[in-house]
């Protein structure tokens, strides 16, 4: 007889692992389908589908045999797949700030160049602005908690952050050739 989910937790929690091998099999394909679904992209839904498993892994301990697990970790699909929607619109927005209107030469080199400068610019900027880009765009941080970690307004922060990006394409478009 087949064993239940909650049966092949317990047995994951006490080192029997093919006991979790057991529940990615059976999960694997609904995950997958379901972080599809969210992402519409194939490679990110595959990448989304190993973290989650790997994230109930290591929060198994938390998970209450009392409640069925397929729900549990539908959630935990759910949560990753908005995170990183959340943390690749950040990204998009950057990137968008900084349009690339003369492609070409093998795409600029794959842009590494302009890698290069960008950091370049992120280490020109004035404290005051670079703070709210980095923490904002490379730590991800919302606007309550980074206005709060810089002791400022939530305001003076997007006020800031505009001035910063700003000052980061006016220097970016000064690098162009």
């Amino acid at each position: 007889m087949e064993k239940g989910d909650s049966e092949l937790v317990q047995d994951t929690l006490r080192g029997v692992l093919s006991s979790y091998e057991v529940l990615v099999r059976r999960y694997e394909k609904l995950i997958y389908s379901h972080s599809l679904r969210i992402l519409k992209r194939a490679p990110a839904a595959e990448d989304a589908t190993q973290e989650v498993f790997l994230r109930a892994f290591q929060k198994l301990i938390t998970f209450d045999s009392h409640r069925p697990f397929k729900p549990w970790l539908y959630q935990i699909a759910t949560n990753y797949c908005l995170d990183y929607i959340r943390k690749n619109a950040r990204l998009t927005k950057l990137e968008n700030t900084f349009p690339d209107n003369h492609p070409s030469l093998i795409e600029k080199l794959a842009k590494s160049d302009e890698i290069k400068r960008l950091r370049s610019a992120l280490n020109k900027l004035p404290r005051i602005y670079f703070q709210p880009v980095w923490g904002y765009y490379f730590l991800e941080l919302d606007y309550q908690r980074l206005a709060k970690s810089l002791n400022i307004p939530v305001n003076t922060l997007r006020t800031r952050l505009k001035r910063g990006k700003a000052s980061l394409y006016k220097m970016m478009v000064e690098y162009e050739v």
